[in-house]
């Protein structure tokens, strides 16, 4: 009874056509990287693929290499943190497209590939983490004149009122007449639901796939890919001022009964649902109970007729990942991305059911 991650191919599929609606004219990559968001870049590459899917990216030359080998020839894959000196002959055996960060970056990877290999340029617009400074673009453009795409990364995309998605828009274009030629790509998921001005030749989509993330001011939303849930190992009962768990942080306010669920912190379910946290079970949301350890956790469900074997979803169709990422202070990605090893994982599409 291990705890289990059901990742729907087919809601990803979907979810991936969703965003080709909304920005018409635009292709949409896949983003893959931290093995496809923890779903498995295994199963989740080749039916995006399949799909018509030809871009991917990733973080790191290695992640590359092993989409490269599950992918074969065909697929563009590109590494957005570029390569330094150590990694050219990885890039190259696995025809990996590097995004060049820096003037020093870009310098070095002209020398040791030459100008017709396949790379792209990442400028910064203001978020003040990655990519050239406005002040090197002139440089930049004269070492790195021909990328195949101009990339840069929204800082509040998930804001539609910030001030600042405006800002990096205008400084987006600004970079653009740098390079007249590249295939421009301002927005990743949450970008592609600002507007139609944002979505220029390309969008990133990362964890709109899953059904995450922020959601479109209007229209359809992402459907839900992706349903972490776990299983009840035991159940008992707490009279009045019994304490449960590490610590004795709960006690119980009058005659209760507890399950204890086979998933914890090892399992990518943190310690900061602690008490805080809630799963759906028997129809029921029903809040967690205590700390929660490496791998148990405790809930309360008083009143419901419950039994050993019986599924709870920590998030789901019935509990949205975000809305449970919010409850423990933190967001979707990290609640994705952080799934273990030790969770099974099953997919479900139209052949499989």
């Amino acid at each position: 009874m291990q705890p289990t991650i059901r990742v729907n191919l087919d809601s990803l599929v979907g979810n991936w056509r969703l965003l080709s609606t909304a920005c018409p004219g635009a292709n949409v990559a896949a983003v893959v990287k931290a093995d496809a968001y923890g779903m498995g870049i295994d199963r989740i590459a080749p039916a995006l693929a399949h799909a018509g899917c030809r871009r991917f990216y990733v973080a790191w030359p290695s992640e590359g290499a092993r989409l490269r080998s599950i992918l074969g020839q065909g697929a563009e894959i590109v590494v957005l943190l570029g390569a330094d000196e150590q990694d050219y002959q990885l890039m190259r055996e696995a025809e990996l497209e590097p995004v060049l960060n820096s003037p020093a970056q870009a310098q070095a990877w002209m020398k040791a590939a030459g100008p017709d290999q396949p790379y792209s340029v990442h400028v910064d617009t203001g978020m003040n983490r990655l990519g050239a400074s406005p002040s090197d673009w002139a440089a930049m453009s004269s070492i790195a004149p021909a990328p195949v795409s101009l990339i840069s990364h929204l800082a509040s995309a998930d804001d539609p009122a910030s001030e600042q998605n405006k800002s990096q828009l205008e400084g987006f274009q600004r970079a653009a007449q740098l390079w007249p030629v590249a295939r421009r790509s301002l927005s990743a998921s949450a970008g592609a639901w600002l507007g139609t001005d944002f979505c220029f030749d390309e969008v990133r989509a990362g964890i709109s796939l899953y059904g995450a993330g922020p959601a479109p001011r209007s229209g359809p939303a992402p459907a839900c890919a992706a349903t972490l849930s776990a299983f009840i190992l035991q159940t008992r009962t707490l009279g009045k001022g019994d304490q449960a768990g590490y610590g004795g942080t709960f006690t119980a306010p009058s005659r209760m009964r507890i399950a204890t669920l086979g998933i914890g912190y090892a399992d990518g379910f943190p310690r900061s649902a602690s008490s805080r946290a809630s799963v759906v079970i028997r129809g029921e949301r029903r809040p967690v109970v205590g700390r929660v350890s490496m791998d148990l956790t405790l809930i309360d469900v008083t009143g419901l007729p419950v039994k050993e074997g019986d599924e709870a979803e920590l998030f789901g169709p019935s509990l949205p990942i975000e809305e449970q990422a919010q409850a423990m202070g933190t967001i979707g990605y990290e609640l994705l991305t952080r799934i273990g090893p030790r969770c099974r994982k099953i997919y479900i599409d139209a052949l499989s059911g």
